[in-house]
């Protein structure tokens, strides 16, 4: 990520964690109390904001996109003098593509916005300079860099993170504590990241998480996004001949990503049942895909769409498992809608 020193790296469980330390740690005060997001926001980012919002404690806006497109005109109005913070993916878990977040963190850094931005999508396939980016906070979790469960990282600049409050207390997290029979405790905590770092830390993730990045740094830049890219098009295209369904976002922006999401619009076609046809139904084969609502609930709401179908692309795909994929949606759709 090209941080400046190791105290700018948190080891958390994942973005979730990171989101919920930054929620529940930000400085808000009685001038500035509004966070902004958008539409696109995994519940990991959005969820906790909510809940903050639903106890009066902060003011929460929702900036919406078009078919996953943020517009910045749109956001910079929503960005205002009585905004703290923006809470912002680098990539949807379900429109793909990326979103264009230095210009949208130059458009709140302009007003004295702090930024906290959502890597976990965007890292698989790209690499990330927070030297450049303009955020004051980006995280991301291990097991979407092919590492393990339960381990990830929030970046911060370190007055950033030292400004932060207190989120989760335990052991390892103080210099000290002070107290006699007349006084109530008084705790000094240690500085970013130690003050973060409660309890037995999960040294096993952290170590994968290393042996993840070795593999991912291994990987040239160029190729690396020319080859999922690719890959990204060719599923894209092959999607939109099948009318049954509809891809969500343009071929020109998913190519950007590593993702391609689709909605059912035949009747019969159900993206449940059509997963259960991927697992069980393919001679000798068994592709795996995520259908549901991804934990991104604003984005359906959005959409009008109770579930999606999404295909995952890395640098191990190969465009065979794309015709693969292709060939069995085109085989459903034929039986379940006779076309």
């Amino acid at each position: 990520m090209n941080a400046e020193t190791p105290n700018e790296i948190v080891f958390t469980s994942g973005t979730t964690e990171a989101a919920n330390m930054v929620c529940g740690g930000f400085p808000f005060d009685s001038g500035r109390r509004k966070v902004l997001i958008t539409d696109l926001e995994h519940n990991a980012v959005a969820l906790p904001f909510i809940e903050k919002a639903r106890r009066g404690e902060i003011d929460l806006e929702i900036c919406p996109t078009e078919n996953g497109i943020l517009d910045l005109d749109r956001l910079s109005n929503h960005l205002d003098d009585k905004t703290a913070l923006l809470a912002i993916t680098h990539a949807s878990n379900v429109m793909g593509g990326v979103v264009p977040v230095a210009e949208a963190a130059k458009l709140a850094r302009r007003k004295g916005i702090k930024v906290f931005v959502d890597d976990a999508q965007y890292l698989g396939t790209h690499r990330e300079d927070v030297s450049t980016l303009g955020a004051d906070f980006v995280a991301f979790s291990a097991h979407k860099l092919g590492g393990p469960f339960g381990v990830g990282v929030l970046w911060g600049h370190e007055t950033e993170l030292n400004r932060l409050g207190t989120w989760k207390l335990g052991g390892g997290t103080v210099k000290s504590v002070s107290w006699d029979l007349k006084s109530a405790p008084e705790p000094a905590y240690l500085d970013a990241p130690g003050r973060f770092e409660a309890g037995v830390q999960n040294f096993g993730g952290a170590i994968g998480l290393h042996e993840a990045l070795k593999v991912r740094e291994s990987l040239p830049a160029g190729p690396l996004r020319a080859h999922v890219g690719g890959l990204a098009r060719r599923l894209a295209e092959g999607l939109e001949s099948i009318d049954a369904v509809r891809v969500l976002g343009r071929t020109e922006d998913l190519e950007k990503g590593s993702l391609v999401t689709f909605a059912a619009v035949h009747p019969d076609f159900s993206p449940v049942d059509f997963n259960l046809y991927l697992n069980h139904e393919l001679n000798g084969a068994f592709i795996a895909i995520r259908v549901g609502e991804h934990c991104a609930h604003l984005q359906h709401r959005r959409l009008g769409v109770d579930a999606t179908a999404r295909a995952s692309l890395g640098a191990y795909n190969t465009a065979a498992e794309v015709d693969a994929f292709l060939d069995a949606a085109r085989a459903y759709a034929k039986e379940a809608c006779g076309g």
